[in-house]
């Protein structure tokens, strides 16, 4: 049975994420890897504007960095918010007590605001989850822009290796997420 389908079954049953490890996953890809990529993209972003003749494209080099940042920032963002409105049971109880030992209005009272906090928190995560996967998209795609050689390179082979290297993994990895299975 679906979340989705116990929810509506049950008015008064408790939210919870599908899979159970999505929260911390996603805690750690928003505070721990959405920065440390922030923070690589704006060494590069140093890099390419000391020395924009190292860069075959540097002007669209610069612009997927700039949005790289502007994304995983706001992922930062995004995430820390939508965290704040997820809350389990237990949680709770720590602050009412034993549940079953109120009154049943309070009880429901406090189910239907858990179910609304985690529909805020589900929306927030989404949409930050969106800005991080868009963020390293473009982070990709700054890696090749990186990596193409620039036109007087006398062995441009292995530059254009190592682009068409990240290339092929981040098409890879888009369809493993999208083939049937690779996604849960």
């Amino acid at each position: 049975m679906t979340e989705r389908h116990a929810a509506t079954e049950n008015p008064f049953s408790w939210r919870k994420p599908a899979p159970l490890g999505w929260p911390v996953a996603s805690d750690e890809m928003l505070t721990i890897a959405a920065p440390l990529l922030a923070g690589a993209s704006i060494t590069l972003l140093g890099v390419a504007i000391e020395q924009r003749d190292v860069f075959r494209w540097a002007d669209p080099l610069l612009l997927a960095l700039v949005l790289t940042v502007i994304f995983m920032i706001v992922a930062m963002v995004w995430g820390v918010s939508a965290r704040g409105h997820l809350y389990s049971r237990s949680d709770l109880q720590d602050w009412w007590g034993p549940l079953d030992m109120l009154p049943p209005e309070l009880n429901e009272e406090l189910i239907r605001e858990q179910q609304s906090q985690f529909a805020r928190w589900l929306k927030g995560i989404r949409l930050a989850m969106g800005c991080f996967n868009l963020g390293l998209v473009l982070l990709a795609v700054s890696g090749i822009l990186a990596l193409v050689p620039p036109e007087h390179e006398a062995t441009p082979l292995w530059r254009w290796t190592a682009a068409g290297a990240v290339a092929a993994t981040v098409v890879g990895i888009g369809v493993a997420r999208i083939w049937p299975g690779g996604r849960r």
